[in-house]
């Protein structure tokens, strides 16, 4: 009767353990880490371009190199949209003469400046598209002297302010560099009745130095 009473408490162990095991399990379910996205365009950034400008109308032989320093800020918003601030300060080499027996005459585009806002779309996390408009100032120096012997008759510095309208694609080629090419069309205006207006066009080709995170960061638990 032991034996049957044994065997018979044996079978109900067996049979209950075989029920939990089926049983789902009441631990908390694990989650994988969630990403915290840090958008790659997103931050402050400064750089240096080289360029080249060319102007047209009355000054259309006006003409040379440039080189300008430049800081900006950029947002990138999770449709990809980017919107950002920059300012540039350089220096353009565009310099036309005019020289006759004995005398000379030279126009000189020299220091400029522009702030504008961009927007842009991030076609890649690193190829950014985008375009800008904003103010433009342009000091200009006309002299004008005599040859033989070298005397200046007269020396003016001509200030302007205008506007600026462009385009240009910006690359991400290390962790916080960039390089980027751009196209501007600038028009200042002079307080001149012979001359009261000037065009400009510009190229140029930069490389940036970027403060924002480069990747998304993984939140830890």
């Amino acid at each position: 009767m032991k034996k049957i009473l044994l065997a018979g408490a044996a079978l109900a162990a067996l049979a209950t353990s075989a029920v939990a095991a089926d049983l789902p399990s009441r631990k908390a379910p694990v989650y994988a880490p969630v990403a915290t996205p840090v958008f790659a365009w997103s931050g402050s950034y400064i750089g240096l371009n080289v360029g080249y400008d060319w102007f047209t109308g009355n000054a259309s032989k006006l003409h040379g190199a440039s080189i300008a320093l430049r800081g900006g800020h950029d947002w990138q918003l999770s449709n990809g949209l980017v919107f950002g601030v920059l300012a540039d300060v350089g220096y353009s080499f565009a310099k036309h003469t005019v020289s006759g027996a004995g005398w000379s005459d030279s126009i000189k585009a020299r220091w400029d400046a522009s702030l504008d806002a961009r927007v842009g779309y991030a076609v890649s996390p690193s190829m950014l598209a985008y375009a800008l408009g904003g103010f433009t100032y342009r000091n200009f120096e006309n002299k004008g002297y005599y040859t033989v012997p070298p005397i200046v008759t007269y020396k003016n510095s001509i200030d302007a302010y205008g506007f600026n309208v462009g385009a240009g694609v910006e690359y991400k080629v290390a962790q916080n560099w960039s390089v980027y090419g751009e196209y501007r069309f600038t028009r200042v205006f002079l307080d001149t009745r012979a001359n009261p207006g000037v065009n400009s066009h510009g190229v140029k080709l930069g490389v940036n130095y970027r403060f924002g995170s480069p990747a998304p960061v993984v939140a830890k638990y």
